[in-house]
């Protein structure tokens, strides 16, 4: 392997596992409607696991552009998306962020209804499962290499993408609860006053992040530490 291929793995890694995670957070909150738990239930239970696929999907975009050679060659792989699996692959990973990050502005300001909210993350999902696919045609539709026109790498990209994904908003779930655990037992409270010169936006940060990683009550069972 060359280094110069280092990009693209790790593009192709990482945008898999945030794909599979948000699929495997919707999985979550339709098991959680099905047993009819509280939507802010639901909502402080998969935030954590959210805020973490923000990040990692900016960098598996930031890092594709370095496989290009010259970063600014990006930009000529979006002329063809008639014919090139590549241009589908850069559009959809675009949407999925756009999307996903949409999602994560009206899940934290809450300037929508749940149900909204259900209709963007479903939208997001089926960009992300567009992505993966994108990504596995682009070695599928190589007829001269017998070895990637198989069934087998579309399989692999799901399969890597679920297993990814579930492996990521478990150790999200971990982390969340061992802090969530900590402030329970040292006694940290929800929230803290903070000073009043601080603008809005640092005091609306502190309150989310003191909410989020308050101590857990009786119907966060997902984060029960014992």
């Amino acid at each position: 392997m060359h280094t110069h291929d280092i990009p693209m793995i790790l593009f192709t890694i990482v945008t898999q596992m945030c794909v599979g995670a948000f699929v495997v957070l919707g999985f979550v909150h339709v098991g959680a409607a099905i047993k009819r738990r509280e939507n802010s239930v639901v909502e402080r239970a998969s935030r954590p696991v959210l805020y973490a696929i923000g990040p990692a999907m900016v960098f598996g975009l930031f890092v594709s552009m370095f496989h290009m050679g010259y970063p600014a060659h990006t930009l000529n792989v979006l002329r063809h998306p008639q014919t090139s699996w590549l241009s589908r692959e850069i559009m959809f990973g675009s949407g999925f962020a756009l999307l996903g990050f949409a999602f994560a502005l009206v899940s934290w300001f809450r300037r929508a209804s749940f149900t909204v909210q259900r209709i963007l993350a479903a939208l997001t999902t089926i960009v992300g499962i567009g992505l993966v696919v994108c990504e596995s045609m682009i070695y599928y539709s190589l007829v001269t290499v017998p070895a990637w026109h198989s069934w087998w790498v579309p399989f692999s990209f799901a399969a890597t993408s679920i297993i990814l994904g579930t492996l990521a908003v478990a150790c999200a779930v971990m982390i969340t609860a061992m802090v969530r655990h900590r402030h329970e037992t040292t006694g940290t409270p929800a929230k803290e006053t903070p000073p009043t010169t601080t603008g809005w936006w640092s005091r609306y940060v502190t309150d989310e992040i003191h909410a989020t990683n308050a101590p857990t009550d009786d119907q966060d069972g997902l984060f029960r530490w014992r």
